[in-house]
């Protein structure tokens, strides 16, 4: 991160990622004034040793100098941070050398002897605070701390405030806490560490704790109502209610929402010595906050007291009705151990108490989460509590002990969920949701590559793909007992992720983040050894990538050693071109229908989150007239990952209007993998590059896209194909592709519908209806059968599940925990329906039969094509209607 980049730059770039257009130009004129009126002057030092006034120091102080505190000494509070014009920081700091408080370090108490102490006098005042729009302070080595056990305090340190604070002007920023202990009385109530209602705010190196209360919330860090952007990173953090929380306040800056937040190598805990003493809610909790990164941290200790013990909260509220605009969105939680919990996750869609925005684009990712224990912390030993409705929240490459459901969710939807390449228990219950409503709470669902523990009989409930062994010690770690959670090379779910990886977290990756490895915080060069230097400014933290960065709830492309490059890259609506990588983007192909738009106007840098303007600036877009836009692109069958590049250059540019304005759903392969799709919502404005990634096997030699309009016309920038497994050779622009069956593989005979017999009753040798409330049997499920071949030819015996005995006293083998029947609807959502047998010798001689039920939740669905699936194989399809 470079610290040369002109204030004026950073201050831009934060307008135009969170401040609205009004509030900007008073921001700008605010910056721009301070800025002209800098004095250039030589950096100085100003002494204050113990006794002295060092609020003084503070108003006297000009950008660039250094106040120097005595090390030991004490300074009453409440000091007040005034506003300066410059944008260079003023540094105030321990005279105790960097040599003992090493940068980059983090601190503890011990060290507080190294400290000068900064303290609040009690009666309900903090340490330290800021006048509205102060700037450019930077504290290290800074002991902050309540005067005694009976001086009561509510905020230690107050970066702003939380309700007279109504403009973005008044709101402070540029405020850096290093290497600071701060911390309240063992025993003493302390509501808040910090309170983070600011703007370009870094807590790093610190040690926050013994922040703790009865009877209300009490947080080491906690912001509601400033912009950000924050950095909080490498430190130990110690609160009873929430340790760091953003939002649960209302913002009183209008559409306020904390954004470009970055929790990094922390250590978040609670001393078990509070159980039963101080209230106790949760570890991290987002209310009010978009784009956030949470990586490298260790959270531990959280139990049932004021709330029922779940460690990590995404739980969106516009907490006292009078934010709407509270959303939680963006969020990227990944490489983190949570431990010692009573339960593990709440993502929640959005607020029932008041109006809020819906949650949407969460990722975990790659994370540990070990003794998620109802039972040793009191909980429900849920591992995730879904409620609300969030968009999507993808699970991916998690290793989870835990002991109760996997999931458990109300039954309000909640799209594109997906659950893949993790490693836990399947437990009683699973996946649960309230009156099996699955198809309303997670319609198309993914629930793939997992190693579900114990669940092999709960199997056909989930999604097709993925594992179910029936103990921990079938997973093949390399030491259970020791905590060695790899899978050992002898493991048979080694390379069995969607990905080719191994499921479950890499440690590697892991322990990397946790040990500092991916991202270095922003802090102070490291000043000469003597007092009187004056320690370079800390370089203006860069804010979090925007939400097209944040992974897509596609699973990561299968690397594979001989491909790992797009096959074939289209230019939608365009010509052939080289694009800044070097890669080649081929002109329009392959497709039916549609226009192309392609305005002059755009600048060849005015589309951001991407260095390939020219793919963004023009598009296929469907015609208006009801005809879909289709793209046919013949390769040869094999595993692909499909990306779709999408950019909104109409609406928001040419067009005043914005989300909602163009709304259209994507198939491929005939499922639908984009639904209610809104380029302008989904990359946050117009002009901004947004990429969806999906994976597709095919047997017919094309792939097969369709964009569907639903408000205004659908559309596409661009196309990139990758092979998932062997290079193939580039496709050629008119093959006539002949697939060949496969020998032994399964065959539903006849298409159409027929060979069905509906309850057994009826042969039905046509297409047909049926009506899932029509039984004769007991428990009013409607049994069906199909006829088909290739299923007792290609399952192995070993895999007899139980035997049918005949009138006859001929005993049949059952194969119906190795066959499965899918079901898909013709809006994409896919079932797999109960099997209770599959075998020779059905109701047709020669013939093998298979019978299932329809699950209640078909019930009206229309159209539903049934395939069976053996193993790898798949049959051909056919359709049946269910009324």
């Amino acid at each position: 991160m470079s610290s040369s980049r002109p204030f004026l730059v950073k201050t831009q770039e934060l307008l135009h990622s969170i401040f609205s257009l009004r509030s900007a130009l008073i921001f700008t004129a605010l910056v721009c004034a301070l800025a002209f009126n800098a004095q250039v002057s030589k950096a100085g030092t100003l002494t204050v040793p113990a006794g002295g006034n060092l609020q003084k120091a503070m108003n006297d102080a000009q950008p660039g100098d250094t106040i120097i505190l005595e090390a030991g000494a004490t300074y009453t509070g409440p000091f007040t941070l005034p506003v300066k014009s410059g944008a260079d920081y003023i540094t105030i700091r321990t005279n105790a050398s960097d040599a003992n408080l090493p940068v980059d370090k983090r601190v503890i108490p011990a060290q507080a002897s190294l400290m000068p102490k900064i303290v609040s006098p009690g009666s309900g005042q903090p340490a330290l605070k800021t006048d509205a729009g102060a700037h450019h302070f930077r504290f290290i080595g800074i002991e902050f701390m309540p005067a005694n056990a009976n001086a009561f305090v509510y905020d230690l340190i107050t970066f702003g405030e939380g309700a007279s604070q109504t403009l973005l002007s008044q709101v402070p920023h540029h405020l850096i806490l290093d290497r600071c202990y701060i911390h309240g009385q063992p025993g003493a109530y302390l509501k808040r560490g910090v309170a983070l209602n600011s703007g370009y705010t870094e807590v790093i190196n610190s040690y926050v704790s013994d922040c703790k209360a009865k009877g209300q919330d009490s947080q080491a860090l906690m912001g509601w109502n400033g912009p950000g952007p924050f950095k909080i990173i490498n430190n130990y953090l110690e609160g009873a209610g929430e340790n760091v929380m953003f939002g649960g306040a209302d913002a009183t800056v209008p559409n306020l929402v904390p954004s470009d937040i970055e929790v990094r190598r922390n250590h978040l805990s609670k001393p078990l010595a509070w159980r039963g003493v101080w209230t106790v809610k949760n570890l991290f909790e987002l209310k009010n906050a978009q784009r956030v990164t949470v990586e490298g941290n260790l959270f531990e200790y959280s139990w049932t007291d004021a709330q029922t013990g779940y460690a990590i909260l995404f739980t969106v509220r516009n907490q006292d009705g009078g934010a709407p605009w509270s959303v939680v969105q963006d969020v990227l939680f990944t490489n983190n151990i949570v431990r010692h919990s009573g339960s593990g996750m709440q993502i929640m869609g959005s607020d029932y108490l008041h109006p809020s925005q819906q949650s949407a684009r969460i990722t975990i990712k790659n994370n540990l989460f070990d003794d998620i224990n109802g039972g040793t912390w009191t909980g429900a030993g849920t591992f995730l509590q879904l409620t609300g409705g969030p968009a999507d929240v993808t699970f991916d490459h998690n290793t989870i002990f835990h002991t109760g459901n996997i999931v458990s969710s109300d039954t309000t939807t909640s799209i594109n969920f997906r659950m893949i390449n993790n490693i836990m228990p399947h437990n009683a219950f699973g996946v649960h949701v309230d009156s099996d409503a699955y198809a309303t709470a997670l319609p198309g669902w993914v629930f793939s590559g997992n190693v579900v523990i114990g669940g092999a009989n709960y199997s056909r409930m989930y999604p097709l793909g993925s594992y179910y062994p029936a103990q921990q010690s079938d997973v093949g770690y390399v030491n259970l007992s020791g905590g060695n959670y790899r899978l050992a090379s002898t493991s048979q779910f080694k390379s069995r992720g969607t990905d080719g990886k191994d499921p479950g977290c890499d440690f590697d990756l892991l322990e990397a983040a946790m040990a500092g490895a991916v991202s270095s915080p922003s802090t102070t060069p490291a000043p000469t050894p003597t007092p009187v230097a004056t320690p370079a400014p800390t370089p203006v933290p860069t804010p979090v990538p925007t939400p097209v960065a944040t992974p897509t709830p596609a699973p990561t492309p299968v690397p594979t050693p001989n491909s790992n490059s797009p096959l074939l890259r289209i230019n939608a609506g365009g010509a052939q071109y080289t694009d800044p990588s070097g890669n080649v983007w081929q002109d329009d192909n392959y497709y039916t229908g549609g226009k192309v738009y392609a305005p002059s106007t755009l600048a060849s840098t005015d589309i951001i989150n991407t260095s390939n303007n020219q793919l963004y600036r023009k598009e296929r877009y469907s015609d208006g007239t009801g005809v879909p836009l289709d793209y046919a692109i013949p390769v040869q069958n094999g595993s692909y990952t499909v990306r779709l590049h999408f950019a909104e250059i109409w609406y928001g540019v040419s067009d005043s209007r914005g989300a909602g304005a163009r709304v259209f759903n994507v198939q491929l392969e005939n499922q639908q993998v984009l639904s209610n799709y809104d380029i302008y919502a989904r990359a946050g404005g117009s002009l901004k590059a947004v990429v969806e990634e999906f994976q597709t096997t095919i047997t017919d030699g094309v792939i097969n896209l369709r964009f569907t309009s639903l408000v205004d016309n659908a559309k596409v920038s661009g196309i990139e194909v990758i092979a998932n497994t062997t290079a193939q050779p580039a496709p050629q622009p008119n093959p006539t592709p002949t697939p060949t069956p496969t020998s032994g593989m399964p065959a539903i005979l006849l298409s159409n519908g027929t060979g069905v017999v509906f309850n057994a009753a009826s042969f039905r040798t046509g297409p047909f209806t049926v009506e899932t409330a029509e039984n004769a049997s007991t428990d009013k499920r409607t049994r069906l059968m199909l006829f088909a071949n290739g299923i007792t030819s290609t399952i192995s015996t070993s895999h007899v599940s139980s035997y049918i005995r005949l009138e006859s006293q001929t005993l049949l083998a059952n194969l119906a925990d190795s066959v499965k029947v899918e079901a898909r609807a013709a809006d994409g959502r896919t079932f797999q329906l109960p099997v209770e047998y599959a075998g020779a010798q059905g109701a047709i001689n020669g013939l093998d039969q298979i019978n299932f039920m329809l699950v209640p939740e078909l019930r009206g669905i229309g159209n539903l094509e049934l395939t069976l699936v053996v193993g790898s194989y798949r049959s051909n399809s056919v359709t049946i209607t269910v009324r």
